[in-house]
């Protein structure tokens, strides 16, 4: 236990139980169920279908909630292509959508927004706003975006 507390070693799972076991610690609601709460909410909140699914469930119900789910798509949808190579900047605008612009092409914009009663969506505008593309927003369609940024837009 010292050199664990000291940084200079880290007790394997059995290990820990058994420690947790000597302390009088309840190793369950110590570390199971912290990590089980975030694989709850990576798997409702960090999907792009779960993400659509709880959306059209609220939009009914709770709007004001329902409306909260846009900018953090956007947001997800901005950490996946900064991790994918890609120089953008989002800005979420008043009605919740959020727009992603690239720093190296003036004439490619991406918008996450929300098409009523078919949920979130990804739509590529061009340099004039118009929307040239929209797609149901998922992992997929994600995928071919980002390819065809680097082969149309040459980013």
């Amino acid at each position: 236990m010292l050199n664990w507390l000291g940084g200079t070693a880290c007790p394997n799972p059995k290990r820990l139980k058994e420690l947790c076991a000597k302390i009088g610690w309840r190793y369950q609601e110590l570390f199971q169920g912290e990590s089980l709460a975030d694989e709850v909410f990576e798997e409702e909140y960090l999907d792009f279908a779960k993400l659509t699914q709880r959306y059209l469930r609220l939009a009914p119900r709770d709007p004001l909630e329902a409306w909260g789910h846009i900018p953090l798509a956007g947001a997800l949808v901005h950490v996946d292509l900064a991790a994918s190579g890609f120089e953008c900047r989002t800005v979420t605008d008043y009605h919740f959508g959020t727009r992603i612009k690239f720093e190296r092409s003036k004439q490619v914009v991406l918008q996450v927004h929300v098409i009523y009663g078919r949920g979130l969506v990804i739509s590529w505008l061009d340099e004039q706003g118009l929307t040239r593309e929209t797609r149901e927003l998922s992992e997929a369609s994600l995928r071919i975006i980002k390819a065809n940024l680097r082969t149309v837009a040459g980013l």
